[in-house]
């Protein structure tokens, strides 16, 4: 083989060999930019309980979403705002659990320049969830699976995501005592 052939198949083998790491360096970024969250669960996060830790069925409690805001963000009340979107909750319970309308904390109300009004929650801020355990619920633990959806603002905007969950314990026997409350 020539000088120029070897010369030539050496180049290939360096250009293959960076191809090859250059690729490995593309999927090592997007694995992590992956495992990265959207940007918002820095700035809020979520928190369940009930105000019951054991109740027998037929009986109303109360779920308790905490929204918890980093200070200087704030989020968006689910009602009508100019701009952003509110905070969402998706509540998954077992059929032995009807949810009633959540009870919303009043927002504040942020006025813009050019009458943009938004209304919007900073701090910590809690929504109750009336819920009643139906009749005939045999003694079992309920679990309460809350994920949010929201936007989160300081000088810009983050879409996020969060999740938590909480149980109480369901006694069948009216004759069982069942704690009062957790407060």
């Amino acid at each position: 083989m020539s000088q120029c052939g070897k010369r030539t198949e050496r180049m290939q083998s360096v250009i293959k060999r960076a191809i090859g790491a250059l690729g490995l360096v593309v999927v090592a970024s997007t694995t992590a930019a992956e495992a990265q969250p959207m940007g918002g669960e820095a700035h809020l996060s979520i928190e369940s309980t009930t105000d019951l830790s054991s109740m027998h069925a037929g009986e109303t409690g109360l779920l308790a979403i905490d929204i918890i805001v980093q200070e200087g963000w704030h989020t968006y009340w689910p009602g009508i705002s100019d701009t952003g979107y509110g905070i969402s909750f998706d509540i998954d319970t077992p059929d032995s659990v009807e949810l009633k309308d959540p009870i919303w904390p009043s927002p504040e109300r942020y006025l813009q320049r050019g009458g943009i009004l938004d209304h919007t929650y900073e701090g910590t801020q809690t929504v109750l969830v009336p819920f009643v355990i139906r009749e005939n619920t045999p003694d079992s633990v309920v679990v309460f699976t809350i994920k949010a959806n929201y936007l989160v603002c300081d000088q810009v905007c983050l879409p996020g995501k969060g999740s938590a969950s909480t149980s109480l314990h369901v006694v069948d026997d009216a004759s069982k005592q069942v704690q009062t409350s957790r407060y």
